[in-house]
Order: structure tokens, then sequence, then C-alpha cells
């Protein structure tokens, strides 16, 4: 291997050679190149993005199903407690358009999420966390459900301007048996993703999501784009490949970091 120009000398000053590990001559990744300001669609949460500042989103998507179709508006986001951990929810309004029979209107659960970042050596960010909902949402939109669930996920670069993602949780959901009680059924979510950098302002983003007691298989692609600093415009396209999930569905939001 040739040597860096400062190690070829014995009379050079020890002094004026540079810190290997700021300057990283060797072109290695490491963790500021796993893109934590650009976030994922279906795992806004569930995954290891780090977060060193609130945000907010404000976010409205369609859906459209075999049998109606679905509108929503609301916002999510974010906060660090400490440099390990960080705290974030997510609430809204939905309306529901079935094809046959009346629409109806309501406010969703409130989901709330807790994320602890553990420390690593490597190029990776590895995330563990849980989730529940907050009941206060309408039953005749499909809300009012107590659930709550445990993920892990990891953010790793493997190119310059190329990071992946993979998400895998247990989630209790709330239904019903066949007598019509209560019931809690268990659901296994894995998930993964791409972001793929166009720009320093702007990165394609794709995305694959399971669930498998909701019947749930979509295929997500957007894009994210930094107007600012502090401030993003994103817009996304879900595709559904089992029943749980819309046929198509899109999605747009803007993101400030405070």
């Amino acid at each position: 291997a040739v040597q860096p120009s400062w190690a070829q000398s014995n009379t050079t000053d020890m002094a004026a050679q540079p810190d290997m590990d700021q300057a990283n001559p060797t072109g290695m990744l490491t963790q500021s190149n796993t893109k934590d300001d650009v976030r994922f669609f279906q795992h806004f949460f569930n995954d290891a993005a780090g977060v060193t500042s609130t945000h907010i989103e404000g976010v409205a998507q369609y859906d459209d199903f075999d049998r109606g179709s679905r509108f929503g508006f609301g916002a999510q986001g974010g906060m660090p407690i400490s440099d390990q951990l960080d705290v974030g929810a997510a609430w809204g309004f939905a309306n529901t358009d079935p094809d046959r029979g009346d629409g109806e209107s309501g406010i969703t659960d409130i989901e709330l999420v807790g994320r602890y970042h553990l420390k690593s050596q490597s190029a990776a960010n590895i995330t563990v966390g849980g989730s529940f909902t907050l009941p206060v949402g309408e039953e005749k939109i499909g809300a009012d459900n107590f659930n709550f669930g445990a993920f892990a996920a990891a953010r790793m670069p493997i190119d310059t301007g190329i990071v992946v993602m993979g998400s895998v949780g247990l989630n209790f959901v709330e239904g019903a048996d066949r007598f019509g009680d209560d019931d809690r059924d268990l659901s296994l979510h894995i998930g993964g993703g791409g972001i793929f950098e166009l720009s320093p302002e702007t990165h394609l983003i794709g995305e694959v999501g399971i669930d498998t007691e909701e019947d749930y298989f979509a295929l997500t692609g957007g894009m994210d784009h930094a107007l600012s600093a502090n401030s993003r415009l994103r817009a996304s396209l879900d595709i559904g490949l089992d029943d749980g999930a819309p046929d198509f569905g899109l999605r747009g939001g803007f993101l400030v970091n405070f």
C-alpha cells in the first residue's frame, strides 16, 4: 500500500501530522453517512435514524381500496431526550368513503413511540423501541383501539450517497374473535428500504413493509427534498400487494426541524 505523504519521511514534524480520525484518508464510511435527516415513509418511527432536534411533519394521505377509499391528515414528529433516547407521537383525522353506504369521519388514535439508540463502533445505526396507541379515536373509522408493540431497526451506508435500512417488530393488535368478543392478535412486521442521493438536497426513497396478521404488503417509492436547512418537502406513492394494503396510496408531507 502507498503511504500517505506525511508518513514517508523520518524528518516529518509529528505535530503537523493530521489527525487520522478527523481526516479519514481511507474514505471509509462512518455513522455521519446514515442520512438521519432523511426519513422513511412507512417506517417513520420504526427506523434507526438519530434524532438531534425536535421535528414535526404535517401529512396528508389518500388510500384507494377495492371497496372504498380513505383520506386523512395529521401530524407526526419526535424530540430527543438524550444522545441515545428520543420520543415521538402521531395524531390525525380521517374520512372513510365506502363504495356502498355512508362515509364516516373522526379523529384517529394517538400513537406514542420511544426509541433507544445503541452505541456501536460500526458504520451502522442500531435502534430498539416500543410503541402504543391511546384509544381516543372514533370507532366508526376503525380507531378506538389499544395496540402496542416493540421493534428493532438498523441503518447502514453501503456506498457514497446510498443507505439501507431494515426493521423487524412484533405488534399486538386489538380485534375480535369469532364470537364478537374483544381479542388481541400478534402480528409480525418485516420491513426494509433504501435512500439514494440525487443531490445534497434531494433523495429518492424506496421501501417495503409486511404485517402478517393484517394481510398488509406494500411497496413505497418517494422523494425527500430539502427546501432549507430546517424544512423538507416529501411525497410518496404506495402500491399494495395484499388485501390489507390499499391498491394505491398517495402521501404528501412538509417536515420542519426546530
